[in-house]
């Protein structure tokens, strides 16, 4: 990527790559205090969710993106197309 504030890659062998979403929040787990006397429990948790698509697959943003959100995930979602109606 190259922009005004640095240049940065992702070398191959450290990029993470996944069929689901479903198979991307099993792959972060976070252990955490659940308060019920045994200390831990594992969840995933992503700081943010950086969704891209096109406008004419809006309705599955939700089943997509559900798996990977918790009550501190940041949502950014870009859309691209256009609706019939518009052209």
């Amino acid at each position: 990527v190259s922009s005004y504030h640095g240049d940065f890659s992702i070398p191959a062998e450290e990029l993470m790559a996944f069929r689901t979403t479903e198979d991307m929040a099993r792959s972060v787990v976070v252990e955490e205090d659940n308060n019920d006397g045994d200390g831990r429990s594992s969840t995933s948790s992503f700081d943010w969710v950086i969704c891209a698509l096109k406008s004419t697959s809006l309705d599955e943003v939700p089943k997509l993106i559900d798996p990977l959100l918790s009550p501190e995930t940041r949502v950014l979602v870009m859309m691209n197309g256009l609706v019939e109606d518009d052209l």
